[in-house]
């Protein structure tokens, strides 16, 4: 198993033409945790963050009432996926969500825009030495989830897959360690080919270098791409981001700034269903815990 350990920075999203309020306000949708500005503060202490626990890629559900977290180990070796929901008073406690006993390796959780698709990373095929990883997906009926369902290729291959992204036009951008890459784990996107078949496309060297590129989260209108990376020889991992063009182009990646980046790993990037808020983990081989901040530096200069 890869570490999952690396670097992030970002550039932030002015939404909707609206400033984020002071963080002195506190929010019962975000387990009542003060509202963050413009500087990386760690999310919901004691709630969320907890210093007994190793936590990863954190998920909300579009109406607020469920958020869905990875709990992991310090190798990463572990992950489980957790839920809490949240009532008229008040959010319950983190249990294992019902599906994920049915998998050795069961986390990183990230919810269609319209509420009723749940993607995470789990099992690959056990016959492949080199497929630790894949994606499954499940989907809302009376009462709770369905039955997991394994994606087609050429989204999951014969080779590790990590971290599911998606826009709201249905737009998909992965990780994966896959023959042909740019680096060992590079960033892929999914498009349909001259035959309308899908296909997967790696996001070329702009985004991907020698180094890992890992936990692409892509803007819900596709405007930008925070990911976390090693690049420029560094060793651990920090956030970027990268913003399309008039032409569609991704421009080069800049750090995130306000205090996301150190010399501890940042990585697993996600927004809020708003996108007022970004959400990330950072991770120093002793405490791995989610930051948030506010996506108002998301807005191309």
């Amino acid at each position: 198993m890869v570490p999952r350990f690396l670097p992030l920075t970002l550039a932030a999203a002015f939404v909707g033409g609206a400033v984020i309020a002071s963080g002195a306000q506190r929010s019962d949708d975000y387990f009542g945790a003060k509202l963050p500005g413009d500087t990386a503060e760690l999310f919901a202490p004691g709630v969320v963050s907890r210093p007994e626990r190793f936590e990863a890629r954190i998920a909300f559900s579009s109406d607020l009432r469920e958020c869905y977290l990875t709990e992991t180990d310090a190798t990463f070796s572990k992950p489980k996926l957790l839920v809490a929901t949240r009532g008229d008073k008040r959010w319950s406690d983190f249990a294992l969500v019902a599906f994920a006993a049915q998998f050795k390796f069961c986390h990183e959780p990230f919810l269609s825009h319209d509420n009723r698709k749940l993607y995470f990373t789990a099992d690959g095929d056990p016959a492949v030495a080199s497929n630790i990883r894949d994606f499954w997906v499940v989907e809302r009926v009376d009462g709770g989830w369905g039955k997991p369902s394994h994606l087609p290729s050429p989204i999951n291959s014969d080779f590790a897959e990590f971290f599911y992204s998606e826009s709201d036009d249905g737009t998909m951008a992965f990780a994966s360690d896959r023959p042909g890459g740019v680096g060992h784990f590079d960033l892929y996107y999914v498009e349909k080919g001259a035959d309308g078949a899908p296909r997967a496309v790696n996001f070329g060297p702009t985004l991907n270098t020698p180094g890992p590129e890992f936990d692409p989260c892509l803007a819900h209108d596709g405007r930008f791409l925070v990911f976390a990376s090693a690049r420029e020889g560094h060793n651990n991992l920090d956030l970027y981001v990268s913003f399309r063009d008039e032409h569609k182009a991704w421009t080069k990646p800049v750090p995130l700034s306000g205090g996301v980046n150190t010399d501890a790993n940042e990585y697993g990037p996600t927004l809020s269903p708003d996108g007022r808020f970004l959400f990330f983990v950072r991770h120093d081989g002793k405490s791995s815990d989610i930051y948030w901040m506010a996506t108002t530096q998301l807005r191309m200069k």
